[in-house]
């Protein structure tokens, strides 16, 4: 028998948060509980907490206060993409209240974004392949895309 993932505080709300914001748009629809639970058993999620989870689409929480309690910036942003793919699979577009959910989270979370501190980690790994002689090469092509991109972002 396969052992079950123990999902920590962060990540159990990620998960809270995501099946309250299926209620903003007034309607739950299967595509979402689907969604969900696929997302969860594929992770080997331990059962009870899969349980705990779901039973949020049968009584809306609040979003906003789930969000909140979503400590690891990781979780976050894994929140948002999870969002846009649940908000995005029963539709074309966002409706009004999703898309105001789904910025409102975005911003908050950008917000909580350290970009000096990631920059420093990035300079740190690029200086970690410069050394070791099996990383991307200083000046090489796969090297300079990267460099480029990082700036761009930052």
């Amino acid at each position: 028998m396969s052992s079950s993932v123990q999902l920590n505080d962060s990540q159990f709300n990620k998960w809270k948060t995501l099946v309250a914001l299926a209620h903003v748009d007034g309607q739950v629809c299967q595509l979402e509980r689907n969604f969900v639970r696929d997302s969860l058993e594929k992770r080997k999620v331990n059962p009870e907490q899969v349980e705990l989870i779901m039973q949020g689409f049968e009584t809306a929480e609040p979003a906003g206060e789930l969000f909140e309690k979503i400590t690891d910036p990781r979780d976050r942003a894994t929140l948002l993409y999870l969002a846009r793919l649940m908000f995005l699979s029963n539709n074309e577009s966002f409706c009004d209240y999703e898309k105001l959910y789904y910025e409102k989270f975005k911003s908050k979370h950008m917000s909580t974004i350290n970009l000096g501190e990631l920059v420093s980690q990035v300079g740190k790994v690029e200086a970690e392949f410069a050394v070791r002689d099996d990383g991307i090469k200083r000046g090489s092509k796969p090297f300079r895309i990267f460099s480029s991109f990082v700036e761009k972002i930052f």
